[in-house]
């Protein structure tokens, strides 16, 4: 094992060389490939040694060193002890300054062209090597006259992995390099310029590893982070000689093996920097496949924390994946789990804060997006309170394409703080739910409802009276009439039918209630009194009050018959629940920062793809409404049209209808209800010669369509980023207090609601004479 260097990757994972040092090393090569079908190696000539380097100049006398060439990868100096040894490891991105000392290099053992580099006498040395993502040819370092050795690399297209170079002979403290031999390939690592007093100018590297000496880390939390995973990704276990605030000092567990590493706190600072590093293993770690002692809980959240804030639904089994292909351990599911919690609490004090940046992001929507209208509402004691939003690209949008139709749903956010997601939606001439507006508020009540309403009434232009569709629930019965008390408020025929059930439950067997329902689902279909009132009569027949409660519940509001507004055949707002609830993952656990910035990318995302797929329309008419307009001609052919007057028609099938092709209307309603010519206008406009397109709504033209996605919602940068700016960091916003999801006790398994009669209990009676109030054991006619 001494005559070769041997690297292999993990499995699946294609960023991580190991190096084997020994038996066990070998071993666990093969304990991890043991599943796989090939394995890629990569061996390398043995160590060699050469004369040291003298970095004392001697004015008396210039004497030639002859060196011998080696064709080993790491080149070791003779008279310097091995702790002293410095590696250099190759890097992708070049460092430019200025030579210093001249070396030439030699023949290299590999199939590749040789390198040279011709004597430069400058003051300082460079240290670039290009393009290295495989091992590179074996480089060989011959005469050298100068005191200073510096090595000068360029590797240009060079597909093989890292080669590790040793320049020895330096005799100022801390001068050399160490860079470990395994790292990512094909990304760059930390490197080292030593100026001509000994000193490292290093640039720092933050990516968690522990690379060489020089790299910086933020504190020593990092620092002992990176040893960790250094420890774990190698396969041995860590221990501690000193870990102090300002010192931090770990060696090798295993008896015998000289892997040590210190490093300290820079003067005057927080940021950790590596002093002293001995790379060289001799134990090959002892550590299995199955766990390792410094894989804690803390750790295993530190490495999916990240994870999780972009995916919340990651689970376990899938984080045990991860860290058995990138890391090559095995962790039990409960540890795994054990390690989720810890991040997810992490996470969820990262998501208090964010309500501290509230007042920076809707500054940040305000400047990207010109015109959108931000409202930050908080409580006495700085708490917040609500949040409303409209984007300019929807409130244009909704004015000049959209139908005057508006969906209004309440939507449970089931987060930590049991939030509440308030939504104004409309639809689009190809029946697409267009979003207008949306608040965030700590409850769904009408205090909420009432100010979100004030909000959107200030960012519209009410240039039509808009049709709203609610449940009318907690609150919107009584707040939209306050609101906009000219435009028209229609309940959601499937909440008032489901009150309506309530009213017949224990009352009637199943096929009365079925009968029932029928009944009452055409009343509200009725587009003309008579057959409403038709509706009504047959369930007077069956119930007084059932028939009663139907007439006393606001028909005007959900019956066609009565309604004065245009619903456009909407007859429930759960449709555009439907579609904020796809929006909005079931159990998120995202931060109100992230959960604003979730729905802005959604709708910026939903306009652009919208109004592209609008371009290779050609007709006038969005693609269905031009099919249900084809269906309607179709089926207007067998009909017979009659002329009263220019503009009068009686059209005759089954019934006889009138339509007034100058009001564009119909007495069967259903050009009125639609915003499309019905049957009969149709057959009337195909008999008299007149463009059909004429006669249909402009809400449902592509032209309509391409004006509601014309305005795009941009990008709102560094949404991540932390407050940093004065101004916005004064304005401080805590989280709501937390609410508890349900009373203490034993929650109840059935509501009891006081306003349906209680189902009536059958008397007892006897199973021998049929009679009521006994049984047969106290019956008197069998005594």
């Amino acid at each position: 094992m001494r005559s070769f260097i041997i690297k292999y990757f993990l499995p699946n994972n294609k960023r991580t060389l190991i190096t084997i040092s020994n038996d066990k090393g070998l071993q666990r090569m093969v304990d991890f490939h043991e599943d796989s079908d090939n394995i890629d190696v990569y061996i390398l000539a043995g160590e060699t040694t050469t004369p040291s380097f003298s970095n004392k100049v001697d004015q008396r006398s210039n004497r030639n060193e002859s060196r011998p060439t080696t064709k080993a990868t790491r080149v070791k100096a003779a008279s310097r002890p091995p702790n002293r040894t410095r590696n250099i490891t190759t890097i992708t991105d070049p460092v430019t300054t200025t030579v210093a000392t001249a070396l030439a290099f030699g023949d290299v053992a590999q199939p590749r062209p040789i390198v040279a580099v011709n004597d430069v006498e400058q003051p300082r040395p460079i240290v670039a090597v290009n393009d290295v993502e495989q091992p590179s040819p074996i480089v060989a370092v011959n005469d050298v006259e100068q005191p200073r050795p510096i090595a000068v690399v360029v590797a240009n297209d060079v597909e093989q992995p890292r080669v590790t170079v040793a320049i020895d002979s330096i005799e100022q403290p801390e001068l050399g390099i160490s860079i470990s031999d395994v790292g990512d390939v094909g990304q760059p690592v930390d490197a080292a310029i030593v100026d001509n007093v000994g000193q490292a100018v290093v640039i720092s590297s933050c990516d968690g590893t522990v690379a060489g000496v020089g790299q910086e880390f933020n504190n020593a939390r990092d620092f002992r982070n990176a040893l960790r995973k250094y420890a774990i990704t190698r396969g041995f276990v860590l221990q501690y000689v000193k870990n102090e605030s300002a010192r931090v000092t770990a060696k090798c567990k295993a008896n015998g093996c000289p892997w040590r590493v210190h490093a300290s706190r820079l003067p005057k600072m927080q940021r950790f920097r590596l002093r002293k590093i001995n790379d060289e293993h001799t134990c090959g770690g002892g550590v299995g496949k199955d766990g390792h002692p410094q894989a804690t809980n803390h750790w295993i959240a530190s490495i999916v924390k990240e994870k999780l804030r972009v995916n919340p639904q990651l689970k376990p089994r899938e984080i045990a994946e991860d860290i058995s292909r990138d890391y090559g351990i095995n962790l039990k599911y409960h540890k795994v789990w054990r390690g989720r919690e810890v991040a997810m609490e992490e996470l969820q004090a990262f998501r208090a804060n964010a309500y501290n940046r509230l007042p920076w992001f809707c500054d940040r929507i305000r400047e990207t997006n010109p015109g959108s209208i931000v409202v930050l509402a908080t409580t006495d004691d700085s708490r917040f309170h609500r949040l409303f939003v409209s984007f300019r690209a929807s409130q244009h949008g909704f004015e000049n394409g959209c139908r005057p139709l508006l969906f209004l749903n309440g939507i449970s956010l089931k987060d930590k703080y049991l939030g509440t997601l308030l939504t104004a939606s409309s639809v689009d001439a190809e029946d697409g739910i267009f979003p207008v507006a949306f608040a965030i508020v700590d409850a769904e009540s009408y205090d909420n409802w009432y100010w979100f309403l004030v909000e959107l009434k200030s960012a519209l232009s009410m240039t039509h009276r808009i049709t709203f569709v609610s449940d009318r629930n907690n609150g919107l019965e009584e707040a939209v009439p306050r609101v906009f008390a000219d435009c028209y408020h229609g309940f959601s025929l499937y909440h008032v039918m489901e009150d309506f059930k309530k009213q017949l439950a224990g009352l009637f067997q199943q096929p009365v209630k079925d009968a029932m329902v029928e009944q009452f689902r055409g009343a509200a279909y009725a587009s003309r009194v008579p057959d409403f009132n038709e509706c009504i009569s047959n369930m007077r027949k069956v119930s007084h009050d059932v028939a009663t409660w139907v007439l006393s519940s606001k028909c005007e509001c959900w019956s066609n018959a009565f309604f004065g507004g245009m619903r456009y055949n909407y007859y429930s707002s759960n449709i555009a629940e439907s579609f904020f609830n796809s929006w909005i993952p079931e159990e998120h656990d995202l931060s109100i920062i992230q959960m604003l910035d979730m729905l802005r990318c959604k709708m910026m995302e939903m306009i652009y793809t919208r109004r592209e797929a609008s371009r290779t329309w050609s007709t006038t008419l969005t693609p269905s409404s031009e099919e249900k307009l084809q269906i309607e001609i179709f089926n207007s052919r067998d009909l017979n049209v009659l002329i009263s007057s220019d503009t009068v028609f009686e059209v005759r099938d089954n019934t006889v209808n009138i339509v007034n092709i100058e009001t564009w209307d119909c007495t069967c309603q259903q050009w009125k209800m639609a915003g499309l010519p019905c049957i009969h206008a149709v057959a009337v406009l195909d008999h008299t010669g007149r463009n059909i397109y004429d006669y249909c709504s402009r809400y449902f033209t592509v032209e309509a369509y391409r004006a509601t996605y014309l305005e795009s919602i941009n990008p709102v940068p560094d949404v991540e980023k932390p407050v940093q700016d004065d101004s916005t960091a004064i304005a401080i916003v805590n989280p709501p207090i937390r609410r508890i999801c349900r009373p203490p006790g034993r929650p109840k398994q059935k509501r009891t609601d006081l306003q349906v009669p209680r189902k009536r209990l059958r008397p007892l009676h006897c199973s021998r004479c049929k009679g009521a109030g006994h049984n047969k054991k106290t019956c008197s006619e069998y005594e």
